[in-house]
Parts: structure tokens; C-alpha cells; sequence
């Protein structure tokens, strides 16, 4: 990359190819080419880091997200609302032929039961429920990153296709500089207008490649205006440049803490903390519930007699229990949560290794891309030395303009390919990112 950067020709070189209007053409067309070479060279880091501000923008922007934590809330208020006592019960009746007593009519009763549950209950069925809510919390962190991965790999795609337009717009003014070589070599009788004409073609079919990358734009564009909750067709500006990311230095020690971080895996793990607080309500469950109460009935006093205690009301305490006797469902809701347990850490095992296997295929991508960059580096560096002496020979008659149309076309493959291996590299960043969460 370096011989890249510093290789130079003195300006007396380029003069050699000839004087007069042709020479200054393609005197001018190699200072466009040199230009158009700099999109091979290394850029590091990402000016104004505007993905950055659009990442950024995710939580406070995208409805699914806020849905979610909605979600969480409200079914945090699930516990406040187990926790509590029963309501109590309140009984009322009167008598329309009143039961006669030692001490007079009865006319009116109530009764009043307040249910107990047995001790410790309310609070575990508390816990179940604060259970039930946390993996939502890790369900919005989790969707997150799935919306934070999908943003960066289409604002890579719409950056390719600048970059695409980019290479084509170089490749559109070397061409009219070509067509100016050609231009003067049939002034100067040295040359046919095939050459024109067939330059002419090539820059049509360049500009009808421009329109349909602008078209292919929309699809990127709409996808991350989808992701900030914005109109489909909101304007997404792409400034600053990539260069060639470097991985983290601290490959293992991500990988090892994969369990403990990642809300993908941390929601099984409080999934099985639900079924142990369920386990332990069931456990409660299966001891007795106690009902105290209070009887009254209301006595009228009798007017054939007056014994002692004459219409004195009846007050009556009472309690009751619900005695749990029928033990069968309590074992298989013990059987149920205890096999969830061992499904979930199945799932969680199978979850590590899938992720694990995801960061073995996105490094394997990474070296392959790395590889590609470096050997179209080198063979760029050949390509455009081989390409100054082609120009230099079709201006002064000694080459067919068939090679170094070949050769120009050439260049442009090793750009486009250059653009796609650096866009797998980055990809394969955002996928570690979402994996190893770094």
C-alpha cells in the first residue's frame, strides 16, 4: 500500500507522451486516474461518525422498541396486584319469615370472611411476577441489537452504493478524457471515429448503471427509516468514509462472557427463574388457606315474654381452612417446571453454540475479505502502471484502444471488488458487535 501512496512520476515523464492537443488530454486523463486511484488506499475511521448518530437515534425513535418497554412496565404492575390480601367478603340478608329464637324474631344477618393465604405466599407470588417481567426488559435490550444490526447493514449497503456511484462518476470523466485523446488522434488523421463511438457507448452504459444504483438506494433507505420510525421516503444522508476495521484484541475473553451479557441468552436464564419462583407458588399452593369471618344477626325483642337477654343480637367469630388433599396436581406442576428448567438450559446451550460458531464464520469472512483487499491492492499497483504505459502507447499510435479499453474495464472490477470485501469486513464487525457486544 505504501509503494501506492508514494509513487510518483516527475512531470516531464508525462509530457513524453506527446505534444500538442493530444499529449495535454492525456496528460490531463492520467491526473484523473491518479485521483480516481485513491479510493483504493486504506481510510481509517469514520468522519463525523454520522451511523453513530443514527444508532443513537434508535431507542428514543423506534415504536417497536418503545412498545416493548411499555410491555415491561405494565407487567411490572402485575406485582402489586398479587400481593395483596383477598378482597374480603360481605354477606348481607334478611329474614321474610324470621326463625323465632329463645330471645326473639331474626330479622337481619351479615357475615364478614377474610381469606388468609398461607404465610409467604403473597410475597412469592410477588417474585413470580417480577419474574415474568425481566425477560421482557432483556427482550427489549435483545431487539435492540437486532434493530442496531439491521440499521448498520443497510447504511453499509447505501454506502456501497455511493461509493458505486462514486467509482462511476471517476470512471465517466476518464472516459471524456479518453474521448478527447480520441477526438484529437482523428483530428490529427492518426485515428478512426470507431474509437469515439465506442467510448460514447461505454460512458451511456455507465450513466444507465448510475440511475439503476439510485433506484437500488430506496430499498436500504427505507429500511433504515423503518428502523428509526421515520417515513420511508425521509432523506438518509451518507457522509465520511470506512476504512479497514480492526477486530478486537480481546476475542476470548467476549467469547467467554457471551452467557452472562447477551440479552438473547440472559432471557433463557431468567425464563428458568421464573419456573423456580412458579415451583416455589405451587409449593405454597399446596398448603392450606385459612378464612376468618364474623357472623352477626340482627334479634327482635318478643312481646309474649321478656326472659333475660330479651332481642340481644347474635355475634358469631368463625374461621376456616381450605385443606389442600388432592396432592396430584402439585407433583405435576413440579414435574412441568423442573423439565422447563432442563429444556431451557438446553436451548441455552444450543444458543452459546450457535453464537459461537456465528463468530467463527464472521472471522473466517473477515480473514477471506482481508486476503481479497491485499492482493487487489497489489494487482492495482501492477494495473495502473501497466495502464499509464497502455495510454502512453494508443496516444502515440502503438497500442489498440481494445487493450486499454480492457484494461480501464479491468481497473474498475478491481475497484468494485475492492468496495465489496472492505463493505464483508464491516459487516462482519456488525455482526461480532451484535454476537460479543463490544
Amino acid at each position: 500500500m505504501n509503494k501506492i501512496a508514494n509513487h510518483k512520476l516527475p512531470l516531464s515523464e508525462w509530457r513524453l507522451w506527446g505534444a500538442g492537443t493530444a499529449g495535454d488530454a492525456v496528460y490531463s486523463l492520467i491526473r484523473r486516474l491518479g485521483l480516481g486511484c485513491l479510493f483504493l488506499l486504506p481510510a481509517f475511521g469514520l468522519a463525523g461518525q454520522p451511523l453513530d448518530t443514527l444508532l443513537a437515534a434508535i431507542p428514543e425513535n423506534n415504536p417497536e422498541l418503545k412498545a416493548l418497554e411499555l410491555e415491561y412496565r405494565a407487567a411490572l404492575q402485575i406485582a402489586p396486584q398479587v400481593s395483596q390480601l383477598p378482597d374480603p367478603d360481605l354477606k348481607l340478608g334478611w329474614f321474610m319469615l324470621p326463625p323465632e329464637t329463645r330471645l326473639g324474631p331474626q330479622r337481619f344477618w351479615w357475615i364478614f370472611n377474610q381469606k388468609l393465604p398461607w404465610p409467604g405466599k403473597l410475597e412469592a407470588q410477588k417474585d413470580l411476577a417480577l419474574a415474568r417481567a425481566a425477560p421482557l426488559l432483556e427482550k427489549v435490550a435483545a431487539r435492540k441489537l437486532v434493530l442496531e444490526q439491521n440499521l448498520r447493514k443497510s447504511w453499509l449497503e447505501l454506502y456501497r452504493l455511493n461509493k458505486l456511484q462514486e467509482v462511476i462518476e471517476e470512471q465517466l470523466e476518464i472516459y471524456e478524457s479518453l474521448e478527447e485523446v480520441a477526438l484529437a488522434k482523428v483530428e490529427n488523421n492518426r485515428g478512426g471515429t470507431v474509437d469515439v463511438y465506442r467510448i460514447q457507448l461505454q460512458r451511456n452504459e455507465l450513466q444507465q448503471k448510475m440511475t439503476q444504483l439510485e433506484i437500488e438506494k430506496s430499498k436500504p433507505q427505507a429500511e433504515i427509516n423503518r428502523v428509526l420510525g421515520r417515513p420511508s421516503n425521509a432523506g438518509v444522508t451518507i457522509t465520511g468514509f470506512m476504512g479497514i476495521p480492526e477486530l478486537p484484541v480481546n476475542l476470548e475473553d467476549l467469547l467467554t462472557r457471551i452467557t452472562t451479557d447477551h440479552p438473547m441468552l440472559r432471557i433463557l436464564e431468567l425464563q428458568q427463574e421464573v419456573s423456580r419462583q412458579a415451583l416455589a407458588v405451587s409449593d405454597l399452593d399446596s398448603k392450606p388457606d385459612f378464612t376468618v369471618g364474623l357472623d352477626y344477626f340482627l334479634v327482635g325483642k318478643r312481646t309474649d315474654a321478656d326472659p333475660m337477654g330479651n332481642g340481644r343480637d347474635i355475634l358469631m367469630p368463625h374461621v376456616m381452612m381450605t385443606i389442600p388433599l388432592n396432592k396430584g396436581k402439585y407433583r405435576a406442576k413440579e414435574q412441568e417446571e423442573a423439565l422447563r428448567i432442563q429444556a431451557l438450559d438446553q436451548h441455552q446451550l444450543d444458543q452459546l453454540n450457535a453464537f459461537r460458531s456465528m463468530v467463527e464464520m464472521a472471522l473466517t469472512n473477515y480473514r477471506s475479505a482481508q486476503s481479497e483487499i491485499d492482493f487487489l491492492d497489489e494487482q492495482a499497483y501492477l494495473l495502473r502502471t501497466t495502464l499509464r504505459v497502455a495510454q502512453t502507447d494508443y496516444a502515440n499510435g502503438k497500442r489498440s484502444f481494445e487493450e486499454l479499453l480492457q484494461l480501464q474495464e479491468k481497473l474498475i472490477g478491481y475497484k468494485e471488488r475492492h468496495l465489496a470485501s472492505l463493505i464483508r469486513m464491516h459487516i462482519v464487525m456488525a455482526d461480532l458487535r451484535f454476537y460479543l457486544l463490544f
